[in-house]
C-alpha cells in the first residue's frame, strides 16, 4: 500500500466520527472521586474533505458547563493524526498519534498545567459503527492525575427504539435493571460511571 492511499485509508477512518451523537462521561479525580455527566457531540466533515470538525457542549455535575471543539486531521508530511483541541476551560492542546488499528486511536499530548509537566494519553476505539468508547489518563510526575471515559452512541430518530439499543450495548456492565424511560444520556452516563467505580485507576 503507498504512502498515498494509506492516508487516504486513514482520513476515511475519521469519517466514522460524522454525526449526531449523545454523550455520557465519568470522570475520577486523583482523590478517588467520581463526577458524571452527559451532553452532545456533532461532527462534521470540513470542506476540504481533509478532516472532522466536532464539537462538544456537556454538563458534567460540580462543573461549569463544558464546551469542547476539535479538529481531527492527518498530517501529509508526518503521517501522524492530530486531534486539535479548543476547551471551554482555556486549554488549547495539540494530540498527536497513529491508528492501531482499525478501530483504535492512540493520541498523546505533553505540556504543563499550573507549573507542572502534564501528559495525556487518549484512546478512542469504535466499538461499531453506531458506538465510539473515548477514555484518557491524564498523567503529573509519573502519577495519574485523572481518568475519563466518555461513552457515546449515535442517535436515532425514534428514542424509544435508542433506548433499547444502548440498554443492549449496556448489558455487560449488568445495568439491566435500568428503565427504559431513561433517556440514552442518562443511560450512558451510568454506564461511565458503573465502569470508573470498578476501574483501580
Amino acid at each position: 500500500m503507498t504512502q498515498s492511499t494509506q492516508q487516504i485509508r486513514e482520513l476515511k477512518l475519521l469519517e466514522q466520527l460524522v454525526g449526531e451523537w449523545a454523550v455520557g462521561i465519568a470522570m475520577k479525580t486523583s482523590n478517588g472521586k467520581v463526577l458524571s455527566g452527559c451532553g452532545t457531540m456533532t461532527a462534521k466533515e470540513m470542506p476540504s474533505q481533509l478532516g472532522i470538525n466536532s464539537e462538544m457542549d456537556m454538563h458534567i455535575e460540580g462543573v461549569d458547563d463544558y464546551v469542547e471543539n476539535d479538529l481531527w486531521s492527518l498530517d501529509r508530511a508526518t503521517g501522524k493524526v492530530h486531534l486539535f483541541s479548543v476547551t471551554s476551560q482555556g486549554d488549547a492542546h495539540d494530540h498527536v498519534g497513529d491508528w492501531i488499528d482499525d478501530k483504535t486511536l492512540e493520541l498523546n499530548w505533553k505540556g504543563c498545567y499550573e507549573k507542572e509537566d502534564l501528559e495525556e494519553k487518549i484512546t478512542v476505539n469504535w466499538v461499531s459503527k453506531d458506538q465510539i468508547e473515548v477514555k484518557e489518563t491524564d498523567y503529573s510526575k509519573g502519577k495519574i492525575k485523572l481518568s475519563a471515559l466518555c461513552f457515546q452512541k449515535k442517535r436515532v430518530p425514534n428514542q424509544a427504539t435508542q433506548a433499547i439499543t444502548l440498554l443492549n450495548v449496556l448489558l455487560p456492565f449488568e445495568l439491566q435493571r435500568l428503565s427504559l424511560h431513561q433517556t440514552p444520556c442518562t443511560l450512558a452516563q451510568s454506564a461511565t460511571t458503573q465502569f470508573l467505580l470498578q476501574s483501580p485507576a
